[in-house]
């Protein structure tokens, strides 16, 4: 069943339509939150908040299949709120890789193989967090949520060529940062 489905029977009162919406989005919903406010504990509670607001608020959505988008603008808004009401301490992106996001292939490696690792990827992660945050955001939902073009598109509230132009560009962006930390 398609998000528009699903909302037009959360709307009905099913509410086992609206949980399902909450367990096909709540997971990029909390990464995006915990992108923002660099917290997971908060970004827990803010986007189980984002979900109830938006539950509370699913007749005033126009467009039922643009449900993850929606939700993800009412996810950002109440990070907005806490940051403002909070000085939030800064994270890393090193919290992806500290709780097993790390992408990389693993094969056994040597110790000054595995430093050499960490090094490299403990830049990459340094310089990704220093990205200005639409290129940042765009990146990091992309590569550990794995999202499609299309999806992360419609996740942002832009379109894919959009997803596209912003990948393409903070690739260009760390490759050149990155070069400048080698030479």
């Amino acid at each position: 069943m398609n998000d528009d489905q699903l909302v037009d029977r959360a709307r009905g009162g099913d509410r086992t339509s609206y949980e399902e919406l909450v367990r096909r989005w709540g997971p990029r919903v909390l990464t995006f939150c915990e992108h923002r406010v660099r917290r997971r504990d908060i970004a827990e509670d803010i986007s189980q908040e984002a979900f109830i607001r938006g539950y509370r608020s699913l007749d005033r959505l126009r467009d039922a299949a643009r449900f993850g988008a929606w939700v993800r603008g009412i996810a950002e808004l109440a990070c907005r709120d806490w940051l403002r009401s909070r000085s939030a301490s800064e994270r890393s992106l090193s919290s992806i890789h500290e709780r097993g996001g790390d992408h990389f292939a693993r094969r056994e490696m040597s110790l000054e193989e595995r430093v050499e690792h960490d090094d490299e990827l403990r830049a990459l992660i340094e310089q990704v967090d220093a990205l200005p945050p639409e290129f940042r955001e765009t990146i990091v939902l992309y590569y550990t949520e794995e999202f499609t073009y299309e999806e992360l598109g419609a996740f942002l509230g832009v379109s894919a060529a959009t997803v596209n132009a912003r990948l393409t560009r903070a690739r260009a962006m760390l490759r050149k940062r990155l070069r400048k930390l080698e030479g």
